[in-house]
């Protein structure tokens, strides 16, 4: 990991969230690769992981994402909202006004996401399959929290709302189990 990316990862954390994790138990890492989300948080584990990026705005933003993530939900909805909220004021207060717009934007994206277009069942399927065909044989959860992500959702949300989700993955997994091929 970067000298930076720690940096970056202290500020937000003393300047936004400053009552969060006194006893400084979370750890910041780097993930790359071409399926890796921009970031997210691993709870039990109390790491945050984003994907490389130089240090600046776009890095604040989504440190703020995901440590609100941390402090409130795990979900886009309304207390990760407002967590996110306060970290744009406390940005505006300290005269950092485009930080503060873009987080307020990342809401924004969330909120609409979330009452305009809900992910089609289809689209969804689509992603559980593609995500089957890394080399790397993928577990059903790896699956799911990789899709999910995409999407804002929880796991207990995304399962909740596609329940074909493990059909899917086995039959992506292994094709014989399709309707209509033999099992032999």
């Amino acid at each position: 990991m970067s000298k930076d990316l720690q940096k970056e990862f202290d500020y937000v954390r003393q300047a936004f969230f400053p009552l969060w994790d006194k006893k400084a138990q979370w750890s910041i890492s780097e993930i790359t690769g071409p399926y890796s989300p921009h970031g997210y948080i691993d709870d039990k584990a109390k790491v945050i992981m984003v994907q490389s990026m130089t240090p600046g705005q776009s890095l604040r933003v989504l440190l703020i994402h995901e440590i609100a993530h941390a402090v409130s939900s795990l979900s886009h909805g309304k207390q990760w909202q407002d967590r996110v909220e306060r970290a744009a004021q406390k940005a505006e207060m300290a005269g950092e006004t485009s930080l503060a717009q873009a987080v307020r934007e990342e809401i924004r994206l969330y909120n609409e996401a979330c009452t305009a277009v809900t992910p089609m069942a289809g689209t969804v399927y689509d992603r559980i399959k593609a995500a089957c065909l890394r080399p790397s044989r993928p577990s059903f959860q790896q699956v799911v929290d990789s899709v999910r992500r995409e999407f804002g959702l929880t796991r207990e949300e995304f399962l909740r709302c596609f329940k074909r989700c493990r059909k899917v993955y086995e039959e992506a997994m292994h094709p014989s189990l399709r309707r209509g091929k033999s099992r032999t």
